[in-house]
């Protein structure tokens, strides 16, 4: 419904919709002439990294990441097939990453975090808007290959761990909330909800990121087990 209102401003050219779609549009990477940052020069359709291990890889998602999402917006915005297209593209050559080359590097869950998260976002918008063809029309092919080869092996390896310091694990709850609502798993998403909300297994309650652990109310002296006035 966001988009759709955002959309009927943008058409009926009102402000500041209207500006900011200009400034949208007027980047490189919302042009019709895009491709992956991460293709192989003799068959752009697979990763030339297929591995996740490291901060190069890291810099080609946050590059194709973004683009994708700009491609995405543009499709929506104009209803031009190419830029569905490109982000189709690009979405589908990250979805086929090798799950078993995924091996976590230092800070990966909190400097890949965000990039991860807005290329299953990308995903999940795809699948949600209309194709005008066939041939990029969101499959149950591209949920299974999408999911196996870069949703699961990415949050299992990067962002599945519950005691990092307080805004640290903020970071990696971002791309593991949005990989259980696309694989519209239930189970999971509890799991990320209740370490958001209470981590009630966190190892370091002091230094947890959930909310109950954030916000506490505090009305005992810990040392003393004095109360405290509010």
């Amino acid at each position: 419904q966001m988009l759709e209102d955002a959309r009927d401003q943008i058409l009926a050219k009102r402000e500041p919709w209207h500006s900011g779609f200009v400034k949208l549009a007027s980047s490189p990477r919302s042009s019709k002439n895009v491709a992956s940052a991460n293709r192989r020069r003799d068959d752009p359709t697979r990763p030339e990294m297929d591995a996740f291990q490291n901060a190069s890889v890291e810099g080609r998602l946050k590059t194709d990441s973004d683009t994708a999402l700009r491609q995405t917006l543009m499709f929506w915005f104009t209803g031009e097939e190419i830029y569905r297209a490109n982000a189709m593209r690009i979405v589908r050559l990250w979805s086929k990453m090798d799950p078993a080359k995924f091996k976590a590097y230092n800070e990966v869950y909190i400097h890949c975090s965000f990039a991860f998260k807005d290329m299953i976002m990308v995903a999940e918008l795809l699948r949600g808007m209309e194709s005008p063809s066939r041939e990029w029309a969101w499959t149950d092919e591209d949920t299974t290959a999408f999911s196996n080869n870069f949703v699961i092996p990415g949050v299992t390896n990067f962002f599945d761990y519950n005691g990092w310091f307080m805004n640290q694990n903020g970071f990696a709850y971002a791309p593991a909330i949005a990989g259980a609502i696309f694989r519209s798993d239930s189970q999971d998403f509890a799991k990320r909800v209740e370490r958001f909300t209470v981590n009630k297994d966190g190892p370091n309650k002091g230094s947890s990121f959930s909310i109950k652990d954030l916000a506490r109310l505090v009305d005992t002296n810990a040392l003393t087990g004095e109360e405290v006035a509010n």
